[in-house]
């Protein structure tokens, strides 16, 4: 393997942001991923706990069709592998558009 092979990882300090950014700018977005990438329409609220180059790791809040509610967590495969903040962040913003404009329709 050569150094030009090495992929790109996304380092602690990215992950914790895109976390904090995600979580306090963006619920809207996250709750949007489970509902159409997860495929949890019951899903009531959402919040993101961890991401990698390849997931994202959700905790949910999901209506359990009884009246109450049950916390679930789910596993979402980005559309592509990220190796940077800023890829991040085009591959992210490109998932909720796609979801959205399916929901939409």
């Amino acid at each position: 393997m050569t150094p030009s092979d090495k992929l790109e990882m996304l380092s602690d300090e990215e992950k914790a942001e895109i976390i904090d950014h995600m979580n306090s700018d963006h619920a809207d977005a996250v709750l949007t991923y489970v509902h159409f990438f997860g495929n949890r329409e019951d899903a009531l609220s959402a919040s993101l706990t961890s991401v990698t180059e390849e997931k994202m790791h959700i905790n949910m809040i999901c209506d359990d069709g009884e009246g109450g509610q049950t916390n679930e967590a789910i596993a979402i495969n980005l559309s592509r592998r990220v190796g940077n903040i800023k890829e991040a962040e085009r591959v992210m913003v490109e998932m909720v558009f796609t979801a959205r404009g399916t929901l939409e329709h």
